[in-house]
Parts: C-alpha cells; sequence; structure tokens
C-alpha cells in the first residue's frame, strides 16, 4: 500500500505584506510598526508527532509555514504570489493529504484564498480543515469548493485513523468529528471527536517540523518584558507548550471548551518536566510559556507541577514561566502564588475583565471576585511580579455606565499594566450567539477583516482592534474611541508606578513604548514626567522638543494630540 504524504499548513494570525494588486503608500512606516509576536502551532506539531508514531502508512510530512514566512511578505509582489512561492519552497513532494490548522477567526479570509491556490498546485490532494474555527464554522467552510473535509474537535487521533482509511472514502465519514458537505447537509447533531483522555500518550510536538529559532525567538518576544531588570548575559531562549486541556469556566467570549471541553485533563507532572527538560537540552530553552486555557484549577496538581519546577529551575540558568493565557483569580491561594513566583514568575496575567459585579455574574459568566483580583494583584506585586491584567468593553447588553465602572476599577486595581480590549463575538461563542440573536451582526464572513486586497492605510477597522458592528448600547466607532481613551487614562495618566514613584519601572515601561511606537505622544509626555522626577532635566528638555515636532511633522502624533490634549494639557497649545 502506498504511504500517505501529507503537506500541514499554518497559516498566519493576520496578512500583513503588500495588498494584492497594488503596493503600501509608506512601505518605511509599515517595516518599523511591530507585529504582535506568534507562538509555535502546537496543534499542527501534536497531530504530525502522533501520526510519526501511531500511522503506519503515514509517508513524508512537511509544513508550509507561512506565519514566519510572513516576516518576508512584503517581498513579493501580492499575497497570490506569496502563497503559492512558499508552498512550493517548503513542500519538495507531492501530497496526498493538504491539512490546515485554523484556530483564529481573523485569518479566515487568508484561509479561503490559500485553499485556492494551493488546490491549483495540488488539484489531486485532499483537502482536510482542523482548528476551533474550523470546528464552529464547519458548515461554511464545506461549502468553499476546494475544501474536501473538516475535522472538528481534538485532531491527533482522528488524523490518524484519516489516513488509516484514506482510500476507502465511506469509511472516511464514519470517522467521528469528520465531516464533508454531504455528510454535513444531512443535518442533525455536528458532533466533534473524541477527547485524547491521557494526554501523556501523545508524544512531544513534533518541533522537527518548523524552525524553533525564529518560534524561540518570537516567543521571548511574547513574554512582554517592558519591565525586564534580568541579567542580560544570560541568553533568553522562549518555548511554548502546554500541560492541560480543557476548562470548566463558561465566559462567554470563549470557544475553546468546543474543542477541548469543559472536562479538564492533565498531562503528568513528569511527563511536562521531562518535555521541558528536552526543550532546555536541544533548544537551549530556558523560558517556557504554558499556553493553557486554565493553568490552576486543581490546587493539588498545581502545588505538585510547581514544585517539580521549581526543582528544574535549580538546574536551567536564566530560567522562567510565563502564562499568556492569564492565570485566573477565584482559584488562586496565597502558597499557590507563592510557589509561581519561586517557580520563576517574574510577570504575569491576571483575567479580570470586568470592573462590574453585574457584568461578571449576569452577562459574562465568569464570577470573578473583584476584591480577591485586588488581593491577588497587590501580594504579587510586593513580591516583586510585574502584574498585568486583562479587561474587555462591549459586551452584550453591556451599558456605558458598566464599562465605565470597568475603567474606574482598573484605576483603583493599581495593576502594572491594564489590557482594555474591545469584546469581539469569535464563532463558537455564547457572546457570538447573543450578539446574532439581536441581529447586530454583519454576514458572518464580512465580521473579519478581509485586507488581502487592501493598501494598509485602508484596513478595517476591526484588524486595528475595533470591530465592525453597532449595538443598541454603543456605535463601533465610539466603542473604540472608549477603549482607546481608557487605555491612555488608566496606563498613562493614572500609570501606578509613575504615581507610586517607582520610576525606574515607569522608565522602562515609558521608554519600550516610544520605541515600537515614536508616533505616542502621551507615551512621551509620560516618560517626560518620569525623567522629571529622576532629575535627568537634559533629556526631558529633549523630549519636550520630541513632543513638540512630532506634533508638527507626523499626522498619528497630531491626530493623537487632537483627541487627546485634555489627558496632556501642558501641550494643549500645540493643537491647531
Amino acid at each position: 500500500m502506498k504511504n500517505t504524504n501529507v503537506a500541514f499548513v499554518n497559516l498566519p494570525a493576520k496578512w500583513t505584506g503588500r495588498a494584492s494588486g497594488g503596493y503600501y503608500e509608506n512601505k518605511a512606516e509599515i517595516k518599523k510598526t511591530p507585529q504582535a509576536p506568534y507562538g509555535l502551532p502546537l496543534g499542527l506539531l501534536y497531530v504530525s508527532s502522533f501520526l510519526k508514531k501511531n500511522c503506519e502508512n503515514v509517508g513524508k510530512i512537511g509544513l508550509i509555514d507561512y506565519q514566519t514566512e510572513m516576516i518576508g511578505a512584503d517581498d513579493y509582489k501580492d499575497v497570490d504570489e506569496f502563497i503559492d512561492k512558499c508552498a512550493l519552497k517548503n513542500i519538495d513532494f507531492k501530497p496526498d493529504i493538504v491539512g490546515f490548522s485554523v484556530m483564529f477567526s481573523s485569518t479566515h479570509h487568508f484561509l479561503v484564498r490559500c485553499v485556492e491556490r494551493l488546490k491549483v498546485i495540488w488539484p489531486d490532494a485532499v483537502f482536510v480543515i482542523g482548528g476551533i474555527h474550523a470546528t464552529n464554522f464547519s458548515e461554511v467552510l464545506l461549502k468553499k469548493e476546494a475544501i474536501d473535509y473538516v475535522i472538528r474537535g481534538e485532531g491527533e487521533q482522528a488524523f490518524k485513523e484519516f489516513l488509516d482509511n484514506f482510500n476507502d472514502p465511506e469509511a472516511l465519514l464514519n470517522i467521528k468529528g469528520v465531516y464533508n458537505q454531504t455528510k454535513i447537509e444531512q443535518g442533525g447533531c455536528l458532533i466533534i471527536t473524541d477527547y485524547m483522555q491521557d494526554l501523556d500518550e501523545i508524544p512531544y510536538p513534533d518541533w522537527d517540523l518548523v524552525d524553533m529559532e525564529s518560534y524561540s525567538s518570537e516567543a521571548s518576544n511574547m513574554r512582554r518584558m517592558e519591565f525586564d531588570d534580568q541579567d542580560k548575559s544570560i541568553e533568553t531562549h522562549a518555548a511554548i507548550l502546554m500541560s492541560s486541556r480543557g476548562c470548566p469556566y463558561r465566559c462567554i467570549f470563549c470557544s475553546s471548551h468546543t474543542v477541548h471541553g469543559r472536562k479538564m485533563r492533565y498531562r503528568s507532572a513528569g511527563n511536562v518536566i521531562a518535555e521541558m527538560k528536552e526543550l532546555n537540552r536541544i533548544f537551549g530553552i530556558n523560558a517556557y510559556i504554558f499556553e493553557d486555557d486554565m493553568f490552576i484549577c486543581h490546587p493539588g496538581k498545581a502545588r505538585e507541577l510547581l514544585t517539580a519546577i521549581i526543582k528544574l529551575k535549580k538546574t536551567i540558568p536564566g530560567f522562567e514561566i510565563h502564562f499568556p493565557n492569564a492565570l485566573a483569580v477565584n482559584v488562586m491561594q496565597d502558597d499557590i502564588l507563592d510557589l509561581l513566583v519561586e517557580a520563576g514568575m517574574r510577570i504575569t496575567i491576571i483575567a479580570v475583565e470586568s470592573g462590574s459585579s453585574y457584568v461578571q455574574t449576569e452577562i459574562l459568566h465568569k464570577g470573578v471576585n473583584l476584591d480577591k483580583a485586588k488581593h491577588v494583584v497587590s501580594y504579587l506585586r510586593n513580591k516583586g511580579v510585574v502584574v498585568r491584567t486583562s479587561f474587555i468593553l462591549g459586551f452584550p447588553n453591556e451599558t456605558r455606565a458598566m464599562m465605565q465602572e470597568t475603567i474606574d476599577y482598573c484605576i483603583d486595581l493599581k495593576a502594572d499594566w491594564c489590557n482594555i480590549n474591545v469584546a469581539q463575538p469569535l464563532v463558537g461563542t455564547d457572546m457570538y450567539q447573543e450578539f446574532d440573536e439581536q441581529g447586530v451582526l454583519p454576514q458572518a464572513e464580512l465580521l473579519w477583516d478581509n485586507s488581502l486586497d487592501k493598501a494598509a492605510g485602508f484596513q478595517d477597522k476591526q484588524a486595528m482592534g475595533g470591530r465592525s458592528f453597532d449595538t443598541p448600547e454603543i456605535s463601533a466607532d465610539d466603542l473604540l474611541k472608549l477603549q482607546y481613551r481608557a487605555n491612555l487614562i488608566i496606563n498613562f495618566v493614572n500609570n501606578v508606578n509613575l504615581l507610586e514613584e517607582k520610576y525606574d519601572v515607569a522608565e522602562k515601561l515609558f521608554e519600550g513604548i516610544v520605541q515600537a511606537y515614536d508616533f505616542h505622544i502621551v507615551a512621551w509626555a509620560s516618560l517626560k514626567k518620569v525623567k522629571e522626577a529622576l532629575g535627568k532635566t537634559a533629556e526631558a528638555s529633549k523630549i519636550d522638543a520630541r513632543i513638540k515636532e512630532l506634533a508638527i511633522s507626523d499626522p498619528k502624533a497630531k491626530e493623537m494630540l487632537e483627541s487627546y490634549h485634555d489627558l496632556m494639557p501642558e501641550y494643549a497649545e500645540l493643537v491647531a
């Protein structure tokens, strides 16, 4: 029997190269615009390693990693050339299956374009789509002519069975969670694949499939070390891993449960530690970024794993642990916080989401204890941990007054930084269903930015953190303005390190921001205050001159000054 060759495709979170058929108006500006760091495509890498271990008829496996290729995207004339040439450069065999993992709806339009282009290159290949977006958008995806199958749910076992039965089309449709257009049109309840119950049975991710050096560098950027005071003589190499699957919470904005379920499943502490050791041995990894949806749920298991991590930490110089998906407040206990700090957590994110008790219980269904959140933030900051927090504005039925409660709470919380986000209705979430029932959502595929054929300056608003629809409570434009003003008020005007006279910390933060966003005159003004407080009058004078120069020469800075000069009254006179 002929072995089955598989070409996996890792999609970018967002297309940032040239517009199709056009060029950026200001290429230099695009080049210096910071891009969001990206993480290992763990889903694809787990499926690949599972196939290599368990599938007898698997042939060659390759990867078209459009995410890492995005660094050079501007060297191609348009998105189509980028898709075609990257595919031919990375795959030197004829694939029987082309498999995509689609985690984020933001990449939907790139997926559709990519499938269409690759189907021309490999017309005989079977195209299979998996991931969270595919699980929740199956009906629409299967209407695309080039998409043959969707796998709904976790992919390891289902993809293995797909290869085992590849030459039997009827058997393929008997695999739990596997659908084609004919099967899905039959109606009935759409089911997902069975959950992997013993996570230790899954081999480590197939790191050989990717450029680990590139991912280690990008994962290091994910650490958000604006306040970093670590010994620079020790190089940091970071990697992403997971110690569990599942989450029992019912937050209306999250769709992860549609793939991984609400029941927690854990890898053993020994299995996790063994992977961490391998990452260090092979790649020199010393910063470990846990992408669990719920890293701490069972206190006993958390203590066991953290105790083992503390032991490992003693053997690896520059050891760090990070939790970009944020830690949950309600399950936190002081002794676990102590273990986290001892295990190498120097910066963390705490998930609060709303400062309104009503929103927490009646809208968000998260039920965060807001007083406990203040305790957790204070406790960790007193131990020297930099604490970032996450908040969301614009939930269904959330009034402006409720949003203002969140803004006021953020100021009172005294975290080092508050990430203020706009509520985005992802398919598969309760929030999507509620907005849909209200009749405020555009047609599904219009919900996400489609700037593949637009110049950079004309990308849709939702690409910049906003959204494309109004609600009875607030328009899309007003929500974006409220979000941005809240960010400035909380993190700059009322920056806790500035107010607490921790000027060395505030200095590092604001310097990092102006280096990345030179136009940000509110950040420049905050940095000027810090320099003055530190007695660095010459540097403060240079910043003052820089602000005045930007107000004249930089359109973004000028717009910011016009919109927010009330937050920096000392420069109000610069407004024309």
